[in-house]
C-alpha cells in the first residue's frame, strides 16, 4: 500500500527535524537544550500526555511552559504515535524494538503524516532515542521527505 506520508513530502523538504526525550533531564536542561537548537515547535507525540509522571511536560503545562520559557510552539500529533495495542506489547509483552518499528512503519503508512515547521522536535519520554518511537517517527518522515535532517537531542 502507498505511504500517506507522500502526499507532503514537499512540507518538510530542507528541514532540520529534532528529536528529544524529558526522562532523566530537569526542566532547566530540557529548555536550554531547545533553546540552544532554535527549536520552533515541540510536536508531542505520546498517546498519553496527561498523567503525573509527565511532570513539567503534561499536556496542560508544556504549551505554557513552552511559550512563556522559550517562544515555542506546541502540538499534539497522535499519527505520530503507536496503537495502544503496539505499545501494549512493546512495552508488556516483551516485543523486540526492531519488530516493533517494522509494525509502526506500517501504522504510519495507513496514515496521513503531519505537516512539520522546520526546527520541529518530536517529543516523547525515553530518554534514548534508539529504543524509542519517535527515531522510528522520524526516520520514517526523513525517509519519505527529501533533504530532512534529523538530530536527535
Amino acid at each position: 500500500m502507498r505511504s500517506r506520508c507522500s502526499q507532503d513530502t514537499a512540507t518538510v523538504a530542507g528541514m532540520k527535524l529534532f528529536t528529544i526525550g524529558y526522562s532523566k533531564k530537569t526542566a532547566e536542561e530540557f529548555f536550554d537544550m531547545l533553546r540552544n537548537n532554535g527549536i520552533k515547535q515541540v510536536v508531542d507525540i505520546r498517546r498519553h500526555n496527561a498523567n503525573q509522571l509527565a511532570g513539567f511536560t503534561k499536556q496542560s503545562d508544556l504549551p505554557w511552559f513552552l511559550d512563556t520559557i522559550a517562544g515555542i510552539g506546541y502540538t499534539h500529533e497522535l499519527a505520530l504515535a503507536p496503537s495502544e495495542d503496539l505499545m501494549h506489547a512493546y512495552r508488556k509483552e516483551g516485543l523486540p524494538f526492531d519488530e516493533f518499528a517494522k509494525k509502526l512503519r506500517a501504522e504510519f503508512d495507513e496514515r496521513e503524516m503531519p505537516k512539520l515547521a522546520d526546527a520541529s522536535v518530536l517529543l516523547c519520554s525515553e530518554p534514548d532515542p534508539d529504543v524509542c518511537h519517535r527515531s522510528v517517527a522520524a526516520d520514517y518522515l526523513a525517509e519519505h521527505s527529501s533533504d530532512v535532517k534529523v538530530t536527535h537531542l
